[in-house]
């Protein structure tokens, strides 16, 4: 039922609707007496704001409160304050992962992929996005219902930022390799695959290369913070000129105090004054 969260949008309660239903079975079967089931159903008509997907954790968590609630553990304003106290959280966390990654990334994969897959490649992105955000659904649920409000420790030692700016990365990867792939196709000598390996390639040099150190030895990584230099040297002279020694050179080099007492410093490699 969870899956039809969203289904019942409305713009007084939200998801209010959808969560109620995805907890119906539970209530169901916690509370016997109509009167309580009643009482229940309606703190999860309250308005509740979650991404749909990353909602899943907050069910499995307030079905485990709930079941505190029927056996006299926890009282009912628990569940409501474990649901508003988690949404927005979840909810950042489920548009940056699955939204802005793992949708992009599944798509440029498709994409890149039609040439020599045709239509199947809607079959491979339902298969790459599906596959993996089911599996993220059962996996939040099974948390939550699992350690209740703890869910966040758990979360902590997910690593899902990491797996967020991994999937990123391999996005603009895939993104480059598109780009080079539609330029090679228009040449007929070339081989598209020769093409999409090379962009591949330097797309990832990009991204990876400052990580370790040797962004600033390529003027392709580098060419911003020059242009930053250029534009800023001269307004950085007339202040720095007292007290600092202005050397040609990247982003963070360009002023470098006489002294190596802070105290004395008249204004800062980037911002300070």
């Amino acid at each position: 039922r969870s899956l039809f969260i969203q289904a019942g949008w409305n713009p007084r309660g939200m998801q209010n609707l959808g969560f109620a239903s995805a907890m119906a079975p539970a209530l169901a079967d916690l509370y016997p007496d109509e009167e309580a089931r009643s009482a229940a159903a309606r703190r999860h008509l309250e308005l509740f704001n979650c991404h749909p997907y990353a909602a899943a954790a907050i069910v499995g968590g307030a079905v485990r409160l709930e079941e505190e609630v029927a056996s006299g553990t926890a009282s009912p304003q628990d569940v409501s304050s474990f649901k508003s106290s988690l949404a927005s959280p979840f909810a950042a966390l489920g548009d940056g992962f699955f939204w802005l990654a793992l949708r992009p990334a599944a798509a440029l994969l498709a994409a890149l992929a039609w040439p020599y897959a045709g239509l199947y490649c809607v079959a491979l992105f339902l298969a790459v996005y599906d596959s993996i955000h089911l599996a993220v659904r059962i996996w939040l649920f099974a948390a939550g219902y699992q350690k209740g409000p703890a869910i966040i420790e758990i979360l902590s030692r997910a690593h899902i930022p990491a797996a967020t700016r991994g999937l990123k990365m391999g996005a603009a990867i895939l993104a480059g390799a598109l780009a080079a792939r539609g330029v090679l196709l228009a040449s007929e000598p070339h081989r598209p695959g020769n093409g999409v390996l090379v962009a591949a390639v330097i797309v990832a040099g990009v991204l990876f290369l400052p990580r370790v150190g040797l962004g600033r030895r390529l003027p392709l990584t580098n060419s911003g913070k020059d242009l930053w230099w250029r534009t800023n040297t001269r307004k950085k002279s007339a202040r720095c000129a007292t007290r600092w020694d202005c050397t040609p050179g990247p982003l963070r080099s360009s002023c470098r105090p006489r002294t190596s007492s802070p105290a004395t410093w008249s204004c800062s490699r980037m911002s300070r004054r």
